[in-house]
């Protein structure tokens, strides 16, 4: 949040030509998804998403996520939906504090208010990328007032109990697990990946000069890591 699968759209062309087929997803109230009620809390979000795949029905499927994108390939992994897990700027455990912290009322104002959904946006990828990013994303957050409050809303809603029961409950499962992380991330930065993947046993791809939004700043980069993580299609 506050994006949509546009983040992707650079990956696409790289991951078809090497055999697979993608959905990619807009979350309930994000891109072009209507929201759905209350839509607030990582397991409804979740619910959606298994939906989603008994829609199109789908069993097991690779999955590869973005901040809460990311919780949600976690979250199926957990639920035994996804065989090979891909994280990429996602914190797996208390790591979510600082943005269940900012949320409150008080710091809201600063980090919501005066940040809003296109500072977070600008913030996630180098400045000559930001106007291409905010292009993409821009129209929802104009034609939604709401769209902001949401997004606090959501981090009001982060569960201490998922983050406490997560990182164990994930290092247990036999699922193939890897991070993709950029090393100028300023809002999960390295260190953190390093402890999460310590925590989860698997390893890490470094992409240089890339920062929280790396599937757009860095689109080939991010791909060849995860084409190489992937088994053959």
């Amino acid at each position: 949040m506050p994006t949509s699968g546009l983040l992707f759209r650079d990956c696409v062309e790289p991951l078809v030509n090497a055999g697979f087929s993608l959905i990619m997803p807009d979350l309930p109230g994000y891109g072009a998804s209507e929201g759905i009620e209350p839509a607030l809390r990582v397991q409804d979000h979740l619910d959606w998403a298994e939906a989603l795949l008994e829609h199109f029905k789908l069993d097991r499927v690779h999955v590869a996520g973005l901040d809460l994108g990311g919780l949600m390939a976690a979250g199926l992994c957990l639920r035994g939906r996804a065989e090979h897990v891909a994280l990429t700027s996602t914190a797996v455990g208390p790591g979510w504090f600082p943005a269940w912290a900012t949320a409150l009322p008080g710091p809201h104002l600063f980090f919501y208010k005066f940040y809003g959904g296109r500072r977070w946006l600008q913030q996630g990828v180098h400045p000559d990328r930001a106007q291409a990013l905010l292009a993409l994303h821009s129209p929802r957050l104009e034609s939604d007032p709401g769209f902001v409050e949401r997004m606090q809303d959501t981090a009001l809603a982060f569960s201490f109990g998922e983050w406490l029961r997560w990182p164990r409950e994930l290092a247990a499962t036999s699922n193939p697990k890897r991070l993709i992380w950029g090393r100028d991330d300023r809002f999960f930065p390295p260190w953190q990946a390093k402890r999460i993947a310590g925590n989860l046993g698997c390893g890490i791809d470094w992409i240089d000069g890339g920062r929280h939004h790396l599937p757009f700043g860095h689109a080939e980069a991010w791909s060849r890591a995860l084409i190489a993580f992937l088994p053959k299609a």
